[in-house]
């Protein structure tokens, strides 16, 4: 009888130890998360304008991928290869994740493709200005009479003569001083000026006058410009600035500077003299402005960065002739194309690139950068950097689907509210048999209302309850007086929110985000609508709370049949060894 006793204690012994290691085994599967490792290159990384190249990627241990650039944006496949055919140089990123919550939950990685352009020539402005006459007496009046071609716009610079003007057009004006008047137009082609001088003396009326003019006002270096001039009252002109000697009274003349030149005619007679002056702007460059305006704009790689990390910004400009200075300002400084900065102060940073071109354009852009204190964390990865006071996975999804807030509700968002906290749910998935989901976020102290966006990535559905004017969203709520809410969800679609509170005076705080998604049916078929699966798995793959006792109950009552057989084997022997 003892030697039973003690093989039951043994038997109970190792069937706990058992149990333990069963435990410790499920624990430890249900904690273990691997990192997400990622690769995306660019086959070629550098093509001219209208080719293309082929973006190829793969991950590892992720469950979605995101990606951003131009004309490639939204969901794709966890590895796989796209060609691309950007308009100009381009940096394609993808952000993949999976759900374990861990350090290595997500990665971004991205590559650039780099456009060179073939410029082609334009035609650069060309503009005539006159004065009629252009020597008068004090008080006197005369009439500037201007024209243009290959230009969409002019300012004019004189005294009582200023501003936008017409391209073409007539206009009187009374100058009190001598004064060289100014008309600069810009075009497709660049920019070009005229100028005449008018002559103001004190009295008599046998003064001259002189007017000259450029045709083409601007030009490549090598190229020629005709010079037009006519004078009346006058005996005798002579030129000076870019040329020299006595002229006739009127007539025209080729001139070819190297550089850009202002060339001065001054006519006389025994009254006195009057001056005209014309500028011909040269260019350096071997090839003339595109049709595309000059503008500038840069990027901050990597967007999101830890205090101290190395971000590197990049400069690229459109329609401007090479070569092109750049100079960085805001939270940096600097010059060049490309540049590296360590950032030491956290917060949404704003960077400025000036861009000045060989003729002497100017283009101004930004760009964002994000030092955050420790580890950059995937809610801050990829977004709409022209809005940094949304939250960035909802300037993420403005990026995908092109849809943004309403103006009126961005302009009033100057309350002193705290945006909402504990948004939940947010980074979960549901299965494909869940219908409808609550969301609800922490009350905000002095809120009044909460007003809340929902979107649904490729639903064309509509919630009845919205009352927002000129609606983009899935569900758009101003006047919400509870921190909570239920909407109807979709199988197979991705579900992004925000919520901001809002005051008494209809003041709108920053906004809080979150996402969820709900599975497809196919993606739920082969676990998810499993009856065992649905009462021993949450959403999330994990082990649900009565699965939990489930499943221990079963090894408790396992351990009990297996003792208990024990014991009445062991029972049955004795008797029979009686």
């Amino acid at each position: 009888m003892k030697n039973h006793s003690r093989k039951s204690i043994k038997i109970l012994a190792i069937g706990l130890v058992l149990s333990g290691l069963l435990g410790l085994t499920i624990t430890a599967s249900a904690q273990t998360s691997q990192s997400v490792s990622l690769s995306i290159t660019a086959s070629p990384s550098t093509i001219k304008q209208g080719e293309s190249s082929t973006l190829t990627w793969s991950s590892s241990n992720a469950v979605t991928c995101l990606v951003m650039g131009e004309n490639w944006f939204g969901e794709r496949p966890l590895s796989g290869s796209e060609t691309v055919s950007p308009r100009e140089t381009t940096s394609y990123r993808i952000t993949c994740f999976n759900n374990s919550g861990s350090s290595g939950s997500w990665a971004t990685k991205e590559a650039s493709v780099i456009v060179t352009k073939t410029l082609t020539s334009q035609n650069s402005p060309t503009i005539s200005l006159a004065a009629n006459p252009n020597s008068i007496s004090k008080g006197g009046s005369t009439t500037l009479s201007w024209s243009s071609s290959n230009a969409t716009s002019c300012v004019a610079l004189g005294e009582n003569w200023f501003g936008e003007r017409p391209l073409s057009g007539t206009e009187i004006i009374s100058p009190t001083l001598t004064t060289t008047y100014r008309l600069t137009c810009n075009g497709p082609g660049g920019s070009g000026s005229a100028e005449v001088t008018v002559s103001v003396r004190d009295g008599g009326s046998n003064l001259p006058s002189v007017t000259i003019n450029a045709n083409p006002g601007n030009i490549l270096s090598g190229q020629q410009s005709i010079l037009t001039w006519s004078s009346t009252n006058a005996n005798y002109c002579s030129a000076s600035g870019g040329w020299a000697g006595g002229k006739l009274l009127s007539g025209s003349e080729s001139v070819s500077p190297s550089f850009t030149t202002t060339y001065s005619i001054t006519c006389t007679n025994s009254s006195g003299s009057a001056t005209a002056n014309v500028t011909v702007f040269v260019s350096t460059s071997t090839f003339t402005p595109t049709t595309q305006p000059f503008t500038v704009s840069c990027l901050a790689s990597p967007y999101v960065a830890s205090i101290g990390q190395s971000v590197t910004f990049a400069a690229g400009q459109s329609g401007g002739i090479e070569p092109v200075n750049y100079v960085w300002g805001g939270i940096i400084s600097g010059t060049g194309k490309i540049i590296q900065r360590q950032l030491l102060t956290p917060g949404v940073h704003t960077v400025t690139i000036t861009a000045t071109d060989t003729i002497g354009r100017v283009a101004t852009g930004s760009c964002l950068a994000d030092p955050v204190a420790g580890p950059a964390s995937p809610s801050n990865l990829i977004g709409d950097q022209s809005s940094p006071e949304k939250p960035l996975i909802q300037r993420l999804w403005e990026g995908l689907t092109g849809k943004e807030l309403e103006t009126n509700e961005q302009s009033e968002k100057t309350s002193v509210l705290k945006a909402p906290k504990n948004l939940s749910p947010n980074e979960k998935g549901f299965s494909s048999s869940k219908n409808s989901v609550e969301l609800k976020w922490r009350r905000v102290n002095g809120a009044k209302y909460y007003a809340i966006r929902v979107d649904s990535k490729g639903s064309k559905l509509r919630d009845e309850r919205n009352n927002c004017p000129k609606n983009p969203h899935y569900l758009c709520i101003n006047n919400l007086t509870e921190n909570s809410i239920a909407i109807t969800v979709e199988p197979g679609h991705d579900y992004s929110w925000w919520v901001h509170a809002v005051d008494e005076n209809r003041k709108y705080s920053d906004s809080a985000g979150a996402w969820f998604t709900v599975k497809s049916e196919d993606e739920s078929s082969g676990f998810g609508n499993n009856i065992l699966a649905s009462i021993f798995l949450n959403d999330n793959g994990g082990f649900t709370a009565k699965g939990t006792v489930i499943l221990w109950t079963l090894i408790v009552l396992l351990l009990i049949f297996i003792i208990t057989t024990s014991y009445l084997a062991g029972k049955r022997k004795l008797r029979f060894n009686k």
